[in-house]
């Protein structure tokens, strides 16, 4: 039976697309000191800024965000810096190779949702692969595959990552618009800047859309692994309209729903 792949900051999930619960490998690899070690929603990880310069400011930001840099650098190695391809590319490759062989997983057709990953970062995957013997590879947005799973065409998808908030717009299961902002993240949900970009999605969308998109509003995140706890509840209740299965299993419903053995 073809795969599905799903990779997110905290886990890799993967099974057969008949498989009624995936497999999951939590991430988890040692943090190179020159990566960001600052919350993204400080702005402030940047690779011109040395470790004496980060430490610095850290030594002068306040109390409560000293200790909010604190608890970030506890999550450090336990999610992929996916904004960071070049650091994260080996990595994905070796977790990748992990998963299938943990899992036994192997077919001549993989299914991979696609978290925005950029060009690079999907030759990547696709090579490991490849190297692993399947023989084609599919991509399939993220986006589109939790509207599938909302068993809708239309939704504004709401997705929180340990790095930033999405927003994307799917009109007849088309992305046709797409937000992201690192002010807002799995560890800092500030909700006003979420109803603003929710506001503004749905402002720049077809004006026959706009009510539609309103009440079909899914919420999705990076699921909780051993390391890092993530609970959705409160944006759920507060933005969530319609529940989706999610984007693993809107894959695996997407590629039974086209007949492949």
């Amino acid at each position: 039976m073809p795969l599905v792949l799903e990779i997110t900051g905290t886990n890799l999930k993967a099974d057969t697309v008949d498989s009624v619960q995936p497999g999951v490998l939590p991430v988890e690899f040692h943090y190179p000191a020159d990566l960001p070690r600052l919350p993204p929603q400080y702005q402030l990880d940047d690779h011109s800024v040395t470790k004496d310069q980060r430490a610095e400011i850290v030594k002068n930001l306040l109390p409560k965000f000293q200790q909010e840099a604190k608890e970030y650098e506890k999550t450090l190695g336990h999610f992929l810096p996916l904004k960071d391809e070049a650091s994260s590319s080996q990595l994905v490759s070796k977790l990748v190779h992990k998963i299938m062989l943990q899992y036994q997983l192997s077919d001549d057709l993989a299914f991979v949702v696609d978290h925005d990953f950029s060009e690079k970062f999907k030759i990547v995957i696709h090579d490991t692969l490849v190297g692993l013997q399947v023989k084609t590879v599919i991509f399939l947005p993220c986006s589109v595959l939790s509207t599938v799973g909302a068993n809708v065409r239309d939704a504004l998808v709401v997705y929180l990552t340990m790095e930033c908030v999405k927003i994307y717009v799917v009109s007849d299961l088309r992305e046709i618009v797409t937000k992201q902002d690192t002010r807002v993240n799995l560890l800092s949900k500030n909700h006003d800047i979420i109803q603003e970009l929710v506001d503004e999605a749905v402002g720049e969308s077809p004006i026959d859309l706009r009510r539609k998109l309103r009440e079909r509003i899914v919420v999705l995140g990076d699921d909780s692994n051993e390391y890092i706890h993530t609970d959705l509840t409160p944006e759920k209740q507060k933005f969530e309209t319609r529940q989706s299965m999610g984007c693993w299993e809107g894959a695996a419903l997407y590629a039974q729903s086209q007949n492949i053995h």
